[in-house]
């Protein structure tokens, strides 16, 4: 698996930013507000947590495209480098994720 570390010292505003959330097409990124919040309140203070690393297919795009190199991938195993039964699980994973996100940008639209 690949490794995804932010270093959430580096990134202040990810959502102002927001490059790697973007460019991100695996969906491995997500924003979280730094402390509780009141219900009743948008937070504020926001911060990049690398949540399903699973999904990283260490493509890199994320980390190129951060201003602040807060980002740093990590090579693990290739999907090839697993057992052939895991690769088939992978592969079936991914499409299935690529297929809900299809569908869920078209009853958005």
């Amino acid at each position: 698996m690949v490794g995804v570390e932010f270093n959430e010292n580096k990134c202040k505003s990810p959502l102002e930013c927001r490059k790697c959330l973007e460019v991100c097409g695996h969906g491995v990124l997500l924003t979280y507000p730094r402390s509780n919040r009141n219900h009743s309140r948008d937070a504020k203070d926001w911060v990049i947590q690398p949540t399903l690393i699973s999904r990283c297919v260490g493509c890199f795009r994320c980390q190129e495209v951060c201003p602040l190199n807060a980002i740093n991938i990590s090579p693990g195993l290739s999907v090839e480098e697993l057992p052939p039964p895991t690769q088939g699980f992978l592969k079936r994973l991914r499409e299935f994720w690529r297929q809900l996100r299809v569908t869920i940008r078209t009853l958005v639209q």
